[in-house]
């Protein structure tokens, strides 16, 4: 049975492929990758904390998904880059 959302949509899509991947530009990667990486550190903070204060939650992942945290974490593993991640970074950055 194929499983659909409301707006008939396959609820588990299948991948995109590589190609279609490149074709997208840096700013969309970047929408994406902000919202993949929110979910990321919602879950950690939510692992790490004992106190679940929803607000005081909130304000610990805002601190890290901000363009200032972003950047902190990107400084901390930009040495780990492989080239094309590297130029990816750069092509980021320079997107307007």
């Amino acid at each position: 049975m194929n499983e659909r959302s409301i707006d008939g949509d396959a609820i588990w899509p299948r991948p995109a492929s590589p190609k279609f991947v490149a074709s997208l530009s840096p700013t969309v990667l970047a929408y994406l990758g902000d919202a993949v990486y929110e979910l990321y550190v919602r879950k950690r903070v939510l692992l790490e904390s004992t106190d679940l204060h929803v607000d005081r939650l909130h304000r610990k992942v805002v601190a890290k998904v901000s363009a200032v945290g972003q950047a902190k974490a990107l400084d901390a593993i930009d040495t780990w880059l492989t080239d094309e991640e590297a130029g990816v970074v750069r092509r980021a950055r320079n997107a307007k």
